[in-house]
């Protein structure tokens, strides 16, 4: 650390420890209710909305189940919701 400041690869050890010791996980049910709601103020079904985002309508009903998708599909449907923050679709719990 210099001057008060951290480097980069202060700032890298820091995250990696931060990680060990409580690691975050993605939340599909967080996803799927954020899609959800986007989807009825738009009057959509969820085929229009998986054509929209150009993902296999078999993801949103894995999402509903609880499988994650690939980080294609993510990247597709925060796209479609016009969010690209993966924050609050992370999760401290297991």
């Amino acid at each position: 650390m210099e001057d008060g400041l951290m480097t980069a690869e202060d700032c890298v050890a820091a995250a990696a420890e931060l990680d060990r010791r409580s690691p975050a996980r993605f939340d599909p049910e967080a996803l799927y209710v954020r899609l959800d709601r986007a989807r009825r103020s738009r009057h959509l079904s969820w085929r229009a909305l998986c054509a929209a985002a150009d993902v296999d309508p078999g993801v949103t009903s894995r999402l509903a189940y609880g499988t994650s998708p690939t980080v294609t599909n993510l990247s597709r449907l925060l796209v479609w919701l016009g969010d690209t923050d993966i924050r609050p679709y992370l999760t401290k719990e297991t």
